[in-house]
């Protein structure tokens, strides 16, 4: 079904184009894999995330806790996948034109996880008239976050022949994306132990996994700059790219200093040129 969608987006935007006097060039798959930090916070400072801040609020002020760690800022590869096709003026008068192709078509990405948000408190009691004997008690609340993105990609590409069958590729691209997915999966877990003369007794634990939150679907953006070498795999029409990019991603939730806002990513891509 998504590639169905994928296809007929595709076909739109190549519509669009022609109107605007430009003619399909090539088709392209392409894998990029982006580093970014993530978001999520800690427990507490989640609900701004949430499309229902406040129920989740209300459960959260009824945990009593001792322990507190969150999964934001954490360093994160984010793959993506891209169906997109190349437009150029083949009989253009400008300069301009003859060395530039506009790139544009859809962009997914895979389902990324993030873990280790938990709430939670223990208890350490120990047996009356021992100082071995001791009962210890933990209750935990924790949440992995879930997020997948699709959006559309523009961009405009510059090559440079450097040989027969080798090209040097660069531009400068845009994308913007919905977090179509963006979940949380709560569980609650509690544990038991019993030692009494340097030995377990008694080990105890249960886990009740809880209904799902929603997340907000939010926008996001990014520009980067592509440096690629394509070398041409079969005669003038299959060609393979490798690719580093440099620039920015932003959205509601990110900070708006330069380390936050940076992003780096390498490419793969595969393009078929048909003969006209």
């Amino acid at each position: 079904m998504r590639f169905l969608l994928a296809l007929l987006a595709c076909s739109v935007l190549a519509l669009h184009a022609n109107a605007q006097g430009l003619q399909l060039k090539n088709y392209n798959i392409g894998y990029r894999v982006f580093d970014t930090e993530s978001i999520g916070g800690t427990p507490i400072t989640l609900g701004r995330f949430l499309q229902d801040p406040y129920t989740y609020q209300q459960f959260l002020d009824g945990i009593d806790y001792t322990m507190l760690s969150g999964g934001g800022g954490a360093f994160q590869w984010v793959p993506m996948l891209y169906l997109t096709a190349e437009f150029h003026k083949p009989a253009a008068t400008s300069h301009f034109w003859r060395n530039h192709t506009v790139q544009t078509g859809l962009v997914l990405s895979n389902k990324i996880e993030l873990s280790g948000l938990s709430i939670g408190n223990d208890e350490f009691l120990l047996s009356p008239g021992s100082q071995t004997d001791f009962t210890y008690k933990t209750n935990v609340y924790s949440l992995v976050q879930q997020q997948q993105f699709l959006g559309a990609t523009l961009g405009l590409n510059r090559r440079f022949r450097l040989a027969n069958r080798l090209q040097f590729l660069t531009g400068l691209h845009g994308q913007s994306s919905l977090a179509v997915v963006h979940t949380y999966k709560p569980r609650w877990d509690s544990s038991t132990f019993v030692v009494q003369t340097n030995q377990v007794l008694r080990r105890e634990r249960k886990t009740t996994q809880l209904p799902y939150l929603k997340g907000k679907n939010y926008f996001q953006w990014q520009v980067f700059i592509p440096i690629g070498l394509e070398v041409a795999v079969y005669k003038q029409e299959v060609f393979v790219r490798l690719e580093a990019d440099f620039g920015i991603r932003s959205n509601q939730f990110k900070g708006t200093d330069l380390a936050s806002l940076e992003t780096h990513g390498v490419g793969l891509w595969l393009t078929y040129q048909p003969k006209y």
